[in-house]
Formats: C-alpha cells, sequence, structure tokens
C-alpha cells in the first residue's frame, strides 16, 4: 500500500514538473515568435509559425486584411509587456501530426496609438510552438 502511495505521489509531481516546464517554454517561445509578428503587422511572420490548424481556417488574404486593420487602428509597435500562460492542456480531437497540447499565450502591446492585449493559441506539435489562434484586442476593459 505504501508503494502504491509513492508512485502515485511521485507521479503526481513528475507531472505538475513536466506541466510547468511545457508552459516555461511555451512563454519562451511566445516571446520570440510574437514580437517580429507584431512590428511590422507581419502576415509572412504569422504565417511561418502559425500552427496548420491556423493556416487551413484562416486563408492569407483574410490574414493581410486583419493585419493591416491592427496597423490601422493601433500604428507601429513598441514593445510587448509581460506575457503569462494559461493551463497546458491536450485535446481530445484528432490531429494528423499526432499528440499535440495548447497553451493559452497573453501579453499586453504598446503601440504608437495606445495599448492592446495580444492572445495567442500556442500549440505544440512534432516538438515546436507554433500559433493556433491569433487574437489583439484593445486593453481598455468592458464597462
Amino acid at each position: 500500500m505504501a508503494s502504491i502511495l509513492l508512485a502515485t505521489i511521485w507521479s503526481i509531481g513528475n507531472g505538475l514538473t513536466a506541466t510547468t516546464r511545457f508552459r516555461e517554454s511555451a512563454l519562451r517561445d511566445g516571446d520570440k515568435i510574437i514580437p517580429p509578428i507584431l512590428k511590422d503587422w507581419s502576415v509572412a511572420e504569422l504565417r511561418a509559425n502559425a500552427a496548420h490548424q491556423l493556416l487551413e481556417n484562416v486563408p492569407e488574404a483574410e490574414m493581410t486584411r486583419m493585419m493591416a486593420d491592427l496597423k490601422a487602428k493601433l500604428g507601429p509597435f513598441r514593445s510587448l509587456g509581460k506575457s503569462e500562460a494559461g493551463n497546458v492542456h491536450s485535446p481530445s480531437v484528432k490531429n494528423e501530426g499526432g499528440p499535440f497540447m495548447v497553451v493559452d499565450y497573453v501579453a499586453t502591446g504598446t503601440f504608437e496609438k495606445g495599448q492592446a492585449v495580444v492572445e495567442v493559441k500556442l500549440v505544440r506539435s512534432e516538438g515546436k510552438w507554433r500559433i493556433g489562434n491569433f487574437f489583439v484586442r484593445d486593453a481598455k476593459p468592458v464597462p
């Protein structure tokens, strides 16, 4: 009985450590790949770092239109504030590339015309974090 309890405690602790490592790697990678996208509101950078789910669901013309709208609304990128990552989870949907994990990544960006919240769903598949969705919203709280 004691050995089962110890094995369970070890397993839970090991799982928590792995989750922390994945969250930290998502933050590191997100902090590297998001600024070049925002710098020039670059569709090419977004597509280069996109998960296949994003590429399959959002046509390039729509990405181009979205980035042009964001550039007009917010202006040039200045800096990215402290980022945060949500819980790591593995969706139960089928994926061509095998198992994958998802983490919500959020940071506040400062732009010439104000601040905005950058919300990205990072998808880890085949050992690399990629962008599953990309959303930028006004940083002002909704009343």
